[in-house]
């Protein structure tokens, strides 16, 4: 180490410093001493006579007098444990560092982990639910097949169907097959879920289809109009929510108003029964305020039975045609039976 000698009063003290403590005194250190006039326990490495590091805490104040800068008092005191504390507080915080950092890592990894098995959840409940609805949709399908195929009569078959459709899919269904031969006429079915309202489903229906064309899509509320007349002249499926919402001025309009308000018309599915490019019939579903609203699912499911319903009526109807024909052509091949004389 320096003798006493060696470092009080010494000029150049700073060559006292290491290299590095050095250059950081002169770019760092020294302007701060210059403005504040004082330097408070700097952590610099001093260099021994032997050329080994001391670690040492500095203390400078500047002495001034009558406006001048009259010398330095400059105080080491060799902390020579400091720097392996300082080395081990480091280490420390490092650790520490990587432990929160490990720490997140693994917060990350188990959010992941979660939002996998919730989005995996939700696929097998969605899976779940698609399967139920598919079931659901054959099921339907075959008793809609069974109700259409239990008769060859046009009229049961529909009102089997209704009743069908009204139990397993809303409150109410109506089903209107316009005639071929008469624009104006139509057979039609309907069949509520409450028996209670089955007298104002039919009166309703007769209101509706009173004179109605396949084509036709505005009526005046004097001839009892709604929006239900224009569904049943659609030409595509539609899904329509408070179809029940029309503004009546006439007697007529506001007796058709309340029959919508008794059977419940709050969500209506329209589907039309094609077969052949030909409008063969129109199935109408209604729902009441106190059921959910139909869906697009539920729209797609009648849109299906739609289908199958006018393939059964248009074969229904030409095995009838075929049936009326070859009783007419047996009739025309039968000769007069003749008449008996007496010989």
């Amino acid at each position: 180490q320096h003798q006493r000698g060696d470092v009080l009063g010494r000029v150049f003290w700073d060559e006292l410093l290491s290299v590095g403590s050095r250059i950081f005194f002169q770019t760092q250190l020294a302007p701060v001493l210059q403005l504040d006039g004082v330097l408070e326990e700097v952590m610099v490495d001093l260099t021994s006579r032997t050329g080994a590091r001391v670690p040492a805490l500095m203390n400078v104040v500047r002495r001034t007098g009558e406006d001048r800068a009259t010398g330095t008092s400059i105080a080491l005191l060799g902390v020579p444990d400091r720097r392996a504390f300082e080395d081990r507080l480091r280490h420390a915080r490092d650790d520490a560092e990587q432990a929160r950092f490990t720490a997140e890592r693994a917060r990350l990894e188990a959010d992941q982990a979660r939002t996998e098995a919730e989005n995996a959840h939700a696929a097998t409940e969605r899976a779940m639910a698609a399967d139920a609805h598919a079931r659901l949709r054959l099921e339907l399908l075959s008793q809609a097949n069974s109700a259409l195929a239990s008769s060859l009569d046009i009229d049961v078959a529909l009102e089997r169907l209704s009743r069908v459709l009204a139990s397993r899919f809303a409150d109410w269904c109506l089903i209107r097959v316009p005639e071929p031969d008469q624009p104006s006429g139509a057979r039609w079915s309907a069949a509520h879920t409450n028996a209670y309202k089955q007298s104002d489903l039919d009166a309703l229906a007769e209101l509706l289809l009173d004179g109605t064309q396949p084509d036709k899509s505005q009526f005046d509320d004097s001839q009892a109009g709604s929006s239900l007349r224009a569904l049943l002249g659609a030409n595509a499926a539609a899904l329509v929510t408070q179809a029940d919402d029309d503004e009546y001025t006439t007697p007529a309009g506001r007796h058709i108003e309340g029959l919508n308000s008794a059977v419940g018309c709050a969500s209506v599915i329209t589907a039309p029964a094609v077969a052949r490019r030909a409008h063969v019939a129109t199935i109408l579903l209604g729902r009441g305020s106190r059921r959910a609203p139909f869906s697009s699912d539920d729209l797609a499911d009648i849109t299906d039975v739609a289908a199958r319903t006018g393939i059964v009526i248009d074969n229904l109807r030409r095995q009838a045609r075929e049936h009326s024909n070859s009783i007419a052509l047996q009739n025309a091949l039968l000769t007069t039976p003749p008449t008996g004389t007496r010989f």
